[in-house]
């Protein structure tokens, strides 16, 4: 994938992540001008930079959306419910575009159908046609440039423009540039934009009809426009502001159309016999004798204050460089004769027929300086060297711009229009042949020695220099001698991919590390070399910690705040609250807290499950019945507890009723009554985690089918976590998760069992003890033992396994252990030793089995079953 589209993704998600919080935010405050202007920006930015790439139906839908925002910050709309429904919809429209582009590289074939009935919806707000707005990069309607602003143009301006376009023989681009007055927040710099026209000729403001007094004054808005002349193409110009399209009108006028003066009175003394004299002078082409009577001329109708325009514009004419030239000496002409009848002249009567290739009296190569005369070789051969298609598009455009600008500085304007048309034309060919042909009829054709010969073997040709090379700018240094980088270099992304298999790698570390007590063993025990074992044990002290260090640091990169799931809820609840018919305030806490990217990961649907069973089950449709606030709170908590992170999801609704529980619990046939009537409060509310469970009266598309609660308690217990429920009738309900921080490396201790070895997962391991034999009692057919004061029931692991019994011994090793919150001893036949593990889940036909979390492999190549002993125990005792 292209590394730049690549980036946009990233970058696209993290501000449609940034938008969604934001409206969610300016929800509950639509007054904050500021969240409005961060949504905008988010937008805004997300729009631009689609524009960098062939994503048509996404820049279309983002650009709806960004004009309804414009329309919002401007407060010319209020923000409702509705369309906050159709901006967030617009946004989940997109990031499916998104992943579909990760996917393939390009939109869906149906994208086109699915943003139009989106952008209609957005463009319905505004009052206007609900039609897709043009990309960025399209091009604004032709408009006609009134001619009552050529009044505020300076005439010097007015004349430069004018013989910049009749030298070069092309039309002039007029460009009509009016900012949003809120331009700034979206990060506009409509000054900045400006002076990067090119070959601009005149640049004048366009004042507002009235200023605002200055007690109302915003100097954050921008209250003028631009009015600029530019020599470049139109399709120039309108790439140049393809993003701001709908603010600019770029139109094409002739040169002719710059002549806009008042005629002067046919009947004035001193205009006639300026006429008569200009006119003789011209016959006999004493270009420079004209100069000088309009410009005494023109003081003596400034003096009787009198419009001297055309006057001026004689004497301007017959000023510049080849003056002596048919086409200027025609153009004197024909003012002069536009003096003598009181008319403005007709266009068609000053400019050069259409087509013309070269402008007469172009001068030969002998005329030009050595400098202009070798730029133009270089530009020739650079121009007859092969390249590829790709280059030769960019070879051809600075050519026809290096000599045109060479040569309009050398005076040269006539040939100077000439190389630019051939360039334009060189340029719709795709072919260099016209420019490379127009520069060597300037070098007196193509068999001219500075042509054919160029720089060969023998010639000696100093490159042009623009000067003493300048001085590298030196690296930006910190202070006090810190490094000079960027700060955002400090910051890699990472594909998750390659942290994966760097953990992968700890993992085979582990288990190699892991076999160095074993050849230890081996070399006292088989070799007899205790010396050599004391030595393997020294080195495996040095691995273990190097080990431990490498997977801790890696374990720290692959730790992700939980807040990456939580921003996925305050949409949720909003949307299903407002189904509902429910007021509900989200509030989240603790979003810093980290865990592992696998827990995280695995986090979203037991909360997903949670909120959707808090919103429709737990939270009252009537709160003021039950004198509660109309606004119930849900919160989303999150905290760190040792090698525990604790996920808290509690509300202040109507509880979970005890009785209930019992009762629908019996109903489904779930438990019997007697069962029902022995349990406690506690224990009855832990009913919901049963499979099939459910309390809802009616099965709706929210909840009600009694398979989200038992979802819940799996994926957890999956994760290696445990679930808590507290809950107090119509005071509210909170729901714990307890999960590993991490699930990539555990910590287990083996155990023998009948001859075999076992894995248990240190986090359920309480202690260990040995107890006599003759201190078991039985209660009730149960095993029993007292532990300070307290009396834990046993069950012996052989036996839960089905495995064959080993002969009884005085003293029974007991492993006392936590299951679903209940302190159990677990009778073994002896305990082994802790070690970290890759446990790696059971595939194929023995992937549904539930006795064991995994297997590991061992130091020795031994594989150990790691026991899933919350199964084991709450299943088979």
């Amino acid at each position: 994938m292209n590394p730049l589209l690549a980036q946009f993704l990233v970058e696209g998600r993290e501000q449609i992540a940034a938008t969604t919080d934001g409206l969610l935010a300016l929800e509950r405050d639509t007054a904050d001008a500021d969240l409005l202007n961060g949504v905008f920006r988010s937008v805004h930015t997300l729009k631009g930079s689609s524009g960098l790439f062939d994503l048509p139906a996404l820049t279309a839908t983002l650009h709806a959306a960004e004009d309804l925002l414009v329309t919002l910050r401007d407060r010319r709309l209020t923000l409702v419910p509705a369309m906050m429904d159709q901006i967030l919809g617009a946004l989940d429209l997109v990031s499916g575009w998104l992943d579909a582009v990760e996917d393939t590289g390009r939109l869906p074939d149906t994208a086109a159908a699915e943003a139009a009935p989106a952008v209609a919806a957005l463009r319905s707000w505004l009052g206007g046609p609900a039609t897709p707005a043009a990309a960025p990069a399209a091009a604004p309607a032709e408009a006609v440039a009134p001619p009552g602003w050529l009044a505020t143009v300076p005439e010097p301006a007015l004349q430069a423009a004018f013989l910049y376009g009749l030298s070069h023989g092309v039309p002039l681009s007029v460009l009509c540039y009016r900012p949003e007055p809120q331009c700034f927040f979206k990060g506009d710099d409509p000054l900045a934009l400006v002076r990067q026209v090119p070959e601009a000729l005149s640049v004048g403001l366009e004042e507002p009809e009235s200023w605002p007094d200055l007690a109302d004054y915003d100097p954050f808005s921008c209250g003028i426009g631009f009015r600029v002349i530019s020599g470049a193409p139109r399709s120039e110009l309108l790439h140049l502001l393809r993003y701001v399209a709908d603010q600019a009108e770029v139109t094409e006028v002739e040169a002719a159309d710059l002549l806009r003066f008042a005629p002067p009175p046919p009947d004035d003394p001193l205009v006639r016999d300026l006429a008569r004299e200009a006119g003789a002078l011209l016959r006999l082409g004493d270009v420079t004798g004209v100069r000088e009577a309009a410009l005494a001329a023109a003081e003596a109708l400034e003096a009787r204050g009198c419009d001297p325009g055309p006057v001026r514009w004689l004497a301007r004419l017959c000023d510049v460089p080849g003056a002596a030239g048919e086409v200027v000496a025609s153009l004197a002409a024909v003012l002069v004769t536009a003096l003598a009848t009181g008319t403005t002249p007709d266009p068609a009567t000053i400019m050069p027929a259409a087509g013309t290739d070269a402008v007469p009296g172009a001068p030969a190569a002998a005329a030009f300086s050595p400098a202009v005369a070798l730029l133009l070789r270089e530009q020739a051969a650079m121009l007859a060297q092969p390249c590829d298609l790709a280059e030769r598009a960019g070879r051809i455009g600075s050519a026809a711009k290096v000599a045109a600008g060479a040569l309009r500085h050398d005076g040269r304007f006539e040939p100077a229009g000439a190389v630019a048309a051939a360039g334009r034309q060189a340029l719709a060919a795709a072919d260099p042949a016209p420019l490379r042909a127009a520069l060597e009829r300037l070098l007196d054709g193509p068999s001219s020695p500075l042509t054919a010969a160029g720089t060969a073997a023998g010639a000696s040709v100093a490159p042009l220099s623009a000067g003493p090379e300048k001085p590298r700018r030196p690296e930006r240094a910190g202070p006090a001698g810190e490094e000079g980088h960027d700060r955002a270099a400090t910051v890699l992304r990472v594909d998750q991919t390659r942290i994966d298999a760097m953990m992968n790698l700890i993992g085979e570390l582990v288990v190699a590390k892991n076999g160095l007590p074993f050849l230890a063993r081996r070399a006292e025990d088989v070799f007899g070399s205790r010396e050599l074992a004391r030595e393997v044990k020294e080195q495996y002290a040095v691995i273990d910690r190097i080990a431990l260090d490498l997977r801790n640091a890696i374990m720290q990169v692959r730790m992700l705040p939980v807040s990456t799931v939580f921003q996925r809820f305050p949409r949720l609840v909003r949307d299903l609250s407002r189904k509902l018919g429910k007021q509900v305030e989200l509030v989240i806490e603790g979003e810093d807290t980290q865990a592992d990217k696998t827990v995280i990961e695995n986090l979203f649907e037991p909360l997903l499950h949670l909120v959707r069973n808090a919103l429709d089950h737990g939270i009252e449709a009537d709160r003021t019945a039950a004198g509660k606030p109309g606004t119930a709170t849900l919160t989303l908590a999150a905290r760190q507890d040792n090698d525990q992170v604790v996920i808290r999801v509690e509300d202040d609704g109507r509880g979970i009723d005890p009785a209930l529980m019992r009762r629908k619990a019996v109903e489904k046939g779930l438990i019997d009554a007697d069962a029902a009537a022995r349990m406690g409060d506690d224990e009855a509310v832990r009913l919901i985690f049963a499979a099939g469970f459910s309390t809802a009266a009616e099965v709706t598309d929210v909840s009600g089918r009694g398979v989200g609660m038992d979802a819940v308690r799996t994926t957890v217990e999956k994760s290696g976590g445990r679930i808590d429920v507290s809950s107090r009738v119509g005071q509210g309900t909170a729901i714990s998760l307890f999960l590993p921080l991490s699930m990539a490396v555990t910590r287990v201790m083996t155990v023998g069992v009948s001859g075999r070895q076992f894995g248990i997962p240190m986090d359920q391991i309480n202690e260990t003890v040995r107890i006599r034999r003759s201190d078991i009692a039985s209660i009730k057919d149960r095993e029993v033992f007292v532990l300070r004061n307290g009396i834990i029931p046993l069950v012996h692991l052989d036996r839960l396994l089905d495995l064959p019994p080993r002969p009884q011994a005085e003293e029974v090793a007991v492993l006392v252990v936590q299951v679903d919150a209940q302190t159990v001893g677990l009778a073994i036949d002896a305990f082994g030793e802790s070690m970290e593990v890759i446990v790696r889940p059971l595939e194929g036909v023995l992937a549904d089995t539930p006795d064991y979390l995994g297997t590991a492999l061992l130091g020795d190549g031994r594989v150990l079953l790691v026991l899933n002993l919350k199964e084991i125990v709450r299943c088979r005792s």
